[in-house]
C-alpha cells in the first residue's frame, strides 16, 4: 500500500496518465458490454452494478485528471 501512495505523490502525472487509461479501457468494456445486453431484461441488481461501474469510470477519469493538474 506503500508503495502506491508514494507512486501517487512522487509521479502524480505518470499516476494521472495510468488512472485515465485505466478508465478509458473500462469505459469501453462498459460500453461494449452495453451494447450487447437488453436494458429492459436486467434485474435491480444489475442495474445497480451498471450504475456502480460508470462511477468508477467518473472516479478513475476525474483523479487522473486531478493528479495531472497537480503535477504541472
Amino acid at each position: 500500500m506503500d508503495l502506491f501512495v508514494s507512486a501517487l505523490e512522487n509521479y502524480p502525472i505518470q499516476s494521472g496518465i495510468i488512472l485515465i487509461g485505466l478508465g478509458i479501457i473500462y469505459l469501453i468494456f462498459r460500453v461494449d458490454n452495453q451494447k450487447k445486453e437488453s436494458y429492459k431484461t436486467k434485474n435491480v441488481m444489475s442495474k445497480v452494478s451498471v450504475i456502480q461501474s460508470w462511477g468508477i469510470i467518473s472516479i478513475l477519469l476525474i483523479s487522473g485528471i486531478i493528479l495531472i493538474i497537480k503535477g504541472l
